[in-house]
């Protein structure tokens, strides 16, 4: 769309000054706004304005809505003011079909990531996030009791868990753990209690292309059918793309099209799949045909993780209804791992969490009878005296001044109640470089520096 066509999309839609709007076009490749100008911008208009500028502001809401949501972009601060001509008529924006809408710019945003060369991802990620939760209850945070089966599905789900210390073998370490899932501790159909009142529709067994702004993504319901509530068959052959497709390494070159693909847009009841693929109902969540598994093994592979570099132990629950629902159970967890051998062994991840819970409990009990401060707030306190005192001490006398001040039984206790608590990594390892700096004193007593406190 030309320059000039865009700065008229904006202003019909959003009676804003033209020259402001070809200012900040000019700043973004004609093509986006910023979240913030447009806030700006629409920030003083009320209900009690005439008709015609609440509709304006209607507009503006709703493109503001997209470039927070489900058209999200990497740089979370720009949308697309092409997505204004679908809010011309507000009468006609229900009936967008906006999930595949959303589908197709996170298929292709999942797409771009998937390039070697590609650090970041967009795309509408709370959809992943809730999809992830849903269907692997071991991954799930606690659920909101707020929350009721009529309520936005991300919106169970209490967003406690905190990801700030995530590691670099944190990763691995979940790749692991859904390698050693088994069929009962995934929920296939999490749907399946819901659609007495929210019935599911013919067209989710539409095989095609779905399209959105001239962008198609192919749409394969016949290789997700138990999470339709239907045992898996086999397949039929994947819809490709043409000749025109281009998947480098870098997300720049980008292109995948599938104009040859689009038969069935027009007439979608011609691409539903037919009673053969779609197989009978389930009897068990994650029944298949006998024959599945083999072709699975043929053209894929069962492990996330390769199973000649597997580095922790790996963790199976020891039932279908396990779950690690704190963030230090899920710490637990990730120390379990850390601290098994990596003979592929397995474990059960529910005993050990356990145990591990009983020990801190005893090990807090310890460090609260020893001062006037309880448990943790004690350890951290402490820990962090001594981290100011060392720290200060060097900057006035040098490093030389460890060696009087830092003594084997004050680094052997700052060790100890590290590792006891999960807490202070950083200082931690801190102290112990300059020990080793200052000549080694004490370096025998610290012992191994414990776990990160944070997935």
């Amino acid at each position: 769309m030309p320059t000039s066509k865009v700065v008229d999309l904006v202003h019909n839609a959003l009676h804003i000054n033209m020259s402001d709007i070809e200012k900040e076009l000019e700043s973004h490749n004609g093509r986006a706004v910023r979240l913030s100008w447009l806030k700006d911008h629409l920030a003083e208009k009320t209900c009690k304005m005439p008709l015609q500028d609440i509709e304006c502001a209607v507009r503006g809401y709703l493109l503001y809505l997209l470039g927070c949501t489900i058209f999200s972009d990497k740089t979370g601060a720009l949308v697309a003011v092409e997505y204004l001509q679908y809010f011309e008529d507000l009468e006609n924006v229900k009936n967008y079909a906006w999930g595949a809408a959303t589908l197709v710019h996170l298929y292709r945003q999942l797409g771009i990531a998937s390039r070697a060369k590609c650090r970041q991802i967009s795309g509408y990620l709370t959809l992943i996030q809730a999809w992830v939760y849903e269907h692997i209850p071991l991954l799930r945070p606690a659920q909101d009791e707020r929350a009721s089966d009529r309520s936005p599905r991300a919106a169970l789900w209490k967003n406690s868990r905190n990801l700030a210390g995530l590691q670099k073998n944190s990763v691995v370490v979940i790749r692991e753990l859904l390698d050693s899932l088994s069929p009962e501790q995934i929920d296939f159909d999490p749907y399946h209690n819901i659609r007495d009142w929210s019935s599911m529709q013919e067209y989710v067994f539409y095989k095609g292309c779905l399209v959105a702004n001239r962008v198609f993504e192919p749409y394969m319901p016949d290789r997700m059918l138990r999470q339709l509530g239907h045992i898996q068959t086999i397949p039929l052959d994947p819809t490709r793309p043409d000749q025109r497709t281009r998947r480098p390494r870098a997300a720049s070159g980008y292109k995948v099209s599938y104009g040859g693909n689009v038969e069935h847009m027009e007439q979608w009841e011609n691409g539903l799949l037919g009673p053969k693929t779609r197989g009978s109902q389930v009897q068990r969540p994650w029944d298949t045909v006998p024959e599945y598994m083999g072709w699975f093994e043929r053209v894929s592979h069962r492990f996330v993780q390769n199973p000649d570099k597997r580095r922790f132990l790996a963790m199976r629950a020891s039932s279908a209804q396990m779950t690690i629902s704190s963030d230090e159970e899920w710490v637990d967890a990730r120390e379990i791992a850390g601290d098994g051998d990596c003979n592929g062994s397995q474990t059960s991840v529910a005993g050990d969490v356990a145990n591990r819970r009983e020990e801190k409990g005893r090990a807090r009990e310890r460090e609260g009878a020893k001062g006037d401060f309880g448990g943790p707030f004690q350890t951290a306190w402490t820990s962090g005296l001594l981290y100011f005192i060392v720290h200060t001490l060097k900057i006035l006398f040098g490093s030389q001044a460890l060696k009087t001040v830092v003594t084997e039984s004050s680094c052997t206790d700052h060790g100890k109640r590290c590792a006891a608590d999960g807490v202070n990594d950083v200082r931690y390892r801190a102290t112990k470089r300059r020990i080793e700096a200052s000549g080694g004193e004490g370096r025998r007593q610290l012992g191994k520096p414990p776990a990160s406190n944070a997935l």
